[in-house]
């Protein structure tokens, strides 16, 4: 998995960048996302059918999860855990 956070990272993913490293490591499943960016999201899912991702940011949190994310892994999972993953659940259908 990559860990996309441009804010800290100062480097921001592509489509581009996420194609290379699943054409170069059959192991490269997914990455956390933590961008204000849910069309990066919607794109990534379309162009990559079972990549996984998971939210990064606790505000984006149901958008993602109701756009296809596959879980969560924010801060504020660790004060109310079994609220998010009755979240995170539900969203799987």
């Amino acid at each position: 998995m990559i860990y996309h956070i441009p804010g800290r990272a100062a480097v921001s993913i592509t489509i581009d960048t996420i194609k290379e490293l699943k054409d170069r490591s059959p192991n490269f499943v997914g990455m956390k996302h933590a961008v204000n960016d849910l069309g990066f999201v919607s794109e990534c899912l379309a162009e990559f059918p079972n990549f996984k991702v998971f939210v990064g940011l606790e505000e984006l949190s149901f958008p993602e999860l109701a756009i296809g994310a596959v879980g969560l892994m924010n801060a504020v999972g660790n004060l109310r855990p079994k609220i998010l993953a009755d979240m995170s659940q539900s969203s799987l259908g």
